[in-house]
């Protein structure tokens, strides 16, 4: 049996760092600058401290030089604009407001056209029908019975007979009273006679609207022919009304059209003035924006300098490569050596575990002994021994001295008295010995 594994010492986390560090610091080189790296000693922790220097290229650092240079000295222009600001004292003053000498018309002088005709006298006109609406209402329900009873004379014997003739042949047919059968052509004789009568209603509420309609109509003519003598006395009278006020409307319109020729007199010398305010405005705001622009120039020149040349920034990437992860690698080590580890215990659990089911008696391979002594020998030939269990092999088999014979010798004279147990260890049977 073998001895127990030892447990594999898990990665050591100051040398995975230190290694993961040297792995993904590297120099690198571009036509505009370089970046290199290098140690300056440890960390309280153990791990590198590490020293990163970027160089920019002779050409690029001398663009650099010469923009901080150019800066520098535009920063005093523009010290001395913030300092000394315009003067708005001597800007042409703004106008507020713009006056003007006449007066616009608000009122019309309405004299002489208050005595409008507003109203003509419609009295006598025949607004409603003479005919009262119940008496309407009476002529349409007696024309509705007079024909829904004249409809149903012919429809009361014709449905009579029919459904004594529906009865006959249902019975010459063997069909039984309130069957399937019989109950489904009573059905559809029902409603066939339903139809019938629904349409006979109908035709009845038609006629019915009808007599409405034609007394209705009578009534309505009657108080037409009335209305259109009232409507010529009317249109005389409109026409009068008309007349009356067509010369107070005139008169009206007239007065109307001098104030608007005055109020556009006073609105045309009103945006004059206005127009001039505005352009008195336009030339303050000209001036301020001039005197502003004036301030701004040393700012905007600094600006212009700073991003007029540009300084090509090194690109230190990983130039395509992904960064190498050491702590996986070592990961991956401590992972196989654990591995190998448990599957080395699973194996010793097993073969204690196999022993165990031998019995002590009964093993007697060499492997499971030590300090293996000689005391005699058999009248077979067989060695008789002392030894002692592996410790291995003690708690199950037993501890102290013990006497016995070896598996090995016992197999050449007595095959059949060895039997090999699936861990690998020989036991005996000293019954067949």
């Amino acid at each position: 049996m073998s001895d127990t594994p030892a447990v594999p010492q898990a990665p050591d986390p100051t040398k995975v760092a230190n290694a993961n560090a040297s792995a993904n610091r590297y120099n690198t080189y571009t036509p505009w600058g370089s970046q290199t790296w290098d140690t300056t000693g440890t960390n309280p922790d153990g791990t590198l401290k590490w020293n990163q220097t970027i160089k920019l290229d002779p050409t690029q650092q001398a663009l650099l030089d010469k923009s901080n240079s150019l800066s520098l000295t535009q920063m005093g222009n523009v010290e001395n604009s913030i300092n000394n600001p315009p003067n708005f004292d001597n800007l042409s003053p703004l106008k507020y407001g713009v006056g003007i000498d006449g007066k616009p018309q608000y009122n019309i002088d309405t004299s002489g056209t208050e005595n409008l005709t507003r109203g003509i006298d419609s009295s006598g006109i025949q607004r409603g029908l003479k005919v009262p609406p119940e008496q309407l209402y009476a002529a349409m329900q007696n024309a509705q019975k007079a024909a829904y009873g004249m409809q149903t004379q012919y429809l009361d014997p014709q449905y009579q007979s029919q459904q004594k003739d529906l009865e006959n042949k249902l019975t010459q047919q063997g069909v039984l009273q309130n069957s399937d059968a019989w109950n489904r052509a009573m059905d559809e004789m029902g409603r066939q006679k339903t139809f019938d009568y629904n349409n006979a209603f109908n035709n009845s509420f038609s006629t019915g609207l009808a007599a409405n309609n034609q007394l209705f109509n009578q009534d309505l003519s009657s108080g037409q022919f009335v209305n259109q003598a009232q409507a010529q006395q009317f249109g005389e009278g409109m026409a009068n009304a008309n007349l009356n006020n067509s010369a107070a409307n005139q008169l009206y319109n007239q007065r109307m059209g001098q104030a608007n020729l005055n109020n556009s007199t006073a609105d045309t010398e009103f945006r004059d003035k206005l127009a001039n305010a505005q352009f008195g405005n336009q030339a303050h705001a000209q001036q301020l924006s001039d005197m502003l622009q004036e301030q701004q120039n040393p700012i905007n020149m600094m600006n212009a300098l700073r991003t007029g040349t540009q300084i090509n920034t090194p690109n230190f990437g990983s130039g395509g490569y992904s960064p190498t992860d050491m702590s996986a690698q070592y990961q991956n080590v401590y992972n196989g050596q654990l591995a190998g580890y448990n599957t080395k215990v699973a194996q010793n659990n097993a073969m204690t575990q196999g022993l165990f089911e031998l019995g002590a008696a009964a093993l007697s391979d060499r492997r499971a002994k030590e300090n293996i002594v000689s005391i005699g020998r058999r009248p077979d030939g067989l060695g008789i021994y002392e030894f002692e269990y592996r410790p291995a092999f003690k708690d199950m088999a037993g501890h102290g001295k013990f006497i016995g014979v070896m598996a090995d010798e016992v197999e050449k004279l007595y095959p059949k008295a060895v039997m090999l147990h699936p861990t690998g260890f020989k036991m005996v049977n000293y019954a067949a010995i």
